[in-house]
């Protein structure tokens, strides 16, 4: 592997020598050895890539047989960001290949579910009342019950973040090849790794500040040999021994995805090859983007949501009920847990990051820097009052005369939408089926 240095645009910019800018890039992010030589992907990302190179495949073949529908187009790499989040968490529910890592909801006569939104899977998708689909078990503080989040399948915050950028680079590794580029991607890079990821070749230095969470994922669902009466609804341990088959639950249509029994030789990455093989049927991929269609038609509409669709996804709220003549909320979800591009908080402090990079873009004469702000959905629910007003607005140097102006964002990337202020940047990220 080369480790020569590599300084993108900058490299045959006649003016780098005497540029602010690139003094400090070639401190902080071009003579760093990680951006020399980063390390070589792992076994997950290799898998990863496997898995969205298939999906566009068959999502090609939907489009060539006249199957895609149009209102499709839009959504299709949140889709598959979902599924393949989805994979990973998955994994993380078993230890080693021999047993569950939590409990399980044993819902019914021989299944068992790992939920992760506090409402029972199965339930839910067979339209059966919300109050009948709240999970025994929760805290009831004051007036209010709160899941219990050890229970749930979903990681904590940080691995949440961790698996969402992991995700998305495969995407962007994809959309890169396929759009003929031989750009350069890394990780990190600025002052204590201000950059959550750079991409650059020899007409730009895109930096990129990522906020990446799924809508929904779908729970494990195990089928057991073990049986309990129909109207069984507890949390139990599940022993490996008793299961009999493993599935994804897609519960706004019903659908499941078969999943093979984890082993040594292929643990680190289970189960990615089987949602890989799964989507390689264009047929099964239609049947996925058509379950994820209705959770993203369902959540911009958000009030009179289908609840089958509701009170899958993350970020769905809460209902009030009457309990002995007081009114109670039960929690399912936390609204902090919203997708993407949508949570208000991210919108804040990735909009703070963007103007935090542009510094970069004022010290450079050539105008080769570009900040793009990304996430896995757009703000469904939040672009009127948190994006749309920022989206078109420039920034100046108060403190140089004749500053130029300068984006905010040169590119905002939500895969359910892409708005690009510079179209240069388009080439790189758009998605042609």
């Amino acid at each position: 592997m080369s480790t020569s240095k590599i300084e993108g645009p900058c490299a045959s910019c006649p003016q780098k020598r005497c540029c602010s800018a690139y003094r400090q890039l070639n401190e902080d992010l071009f003579s760093k050895t990680t951006f020399i030589r980063p390390s070589a992907l792992d076994s997950v990302d290799s898998a990863l890539d496997s898995f969205v190179v298939t999906y566009m495949k068959s999502l090609d073949e939907l489009v060539r047989e006249g199957r895609l529908k149009p209102d499709w187009k839009d959504f299709c790499l949140a889709a598959a960001f979902d599924l393949a989040v989805t994979a990973i968490y998955t994994n993380i529910l078993i230890e080693e290949g021999v047993s569950f890592s939590q409990k399980a909801f044993r819902s019914g006569n021989t299944a068992a579910y790992f939920p992760y939104t506090w409402m029972c899977p199965k339930r839910v998708s067979e339209g059966i009342d919300r109050e009948k689909c709240y999970l025994p078990g929760a805290i009831k503080r004051g007036p209010k019950y709160y899941p219990n989040t050890d229970l749930l399948a979903k990681p904590g915050g940080r691995m949440i973040g961790d698996v969402g950028i992991k995700v998305l680079k495969s995407i962007f590794r994809m959309l890169l090849r396929r759009n003929g580029h031989h750009s350069i991607m890394r990780d990190g890079g600025g002052f204590r790794g201000e950059f959550d990821l750079t991409v650059t070749d020899e007409d730009f230095l895109i930096f990129i500040e990522v906020k990446a969470k799924p809508l929904v994922c779908y729970p494990l669902k195990l089928e057991l040999t073990e049986s309990c009466d129909e109207d069984h609804f507890e949390w139990h341990d599940v022993a490996m021994r008793t299961v009999k088959k493993m599935s994804l639950f897609m519960g706004a249509t019903g659908e499941e995805i078969p999943l093979t029994r984890p082993s040594a030789a292929d643990f680190d990455v289970w189960p990615i090859g089987d949602l890989t093989r799964y989507v390689a049927v264009p047929e099964n991929l239609e049947k996925a983007i058509d379950n994820w269609s209705r959770h993203i038609f369902g959540y911009r509409k958000w009030e009179g949501e289908d609840p089958q669709t509701r009170w899958l996804r993350f970020g769905c709220g809460n209902f009030s009920v009457v309990e002995n003549g007081a009114r109670v909320e039960k929690r399912v979800a936390n609204t902090k847990e919203l997708p993407g591009l949508d949570r208000t908080d991210d919108i804040k402090k990735g909009a703070a990051q963007l103007l935090k990079f542009a510094r970069f873009k004022f010290e450079c004469p050539e105008d080769k820097i570009a900040c793009i702000l990304a996430g896995n959905t757009w703000a469904e629910t939040h672009d009127e009052h948190y994006v749309e007003p920022m989206l078109r607005l420039k920034i100046r140097r108060g403190d140089v005369p004749d500053s130029r102006e300068e984006w905010i964002f040169d590119a905002v990337l939500g895969l359910t939408r892409n708005e690009f202020n510079r179209e240069e940047l388009r080439k790189y990220f758009s998605l042609e089926v």
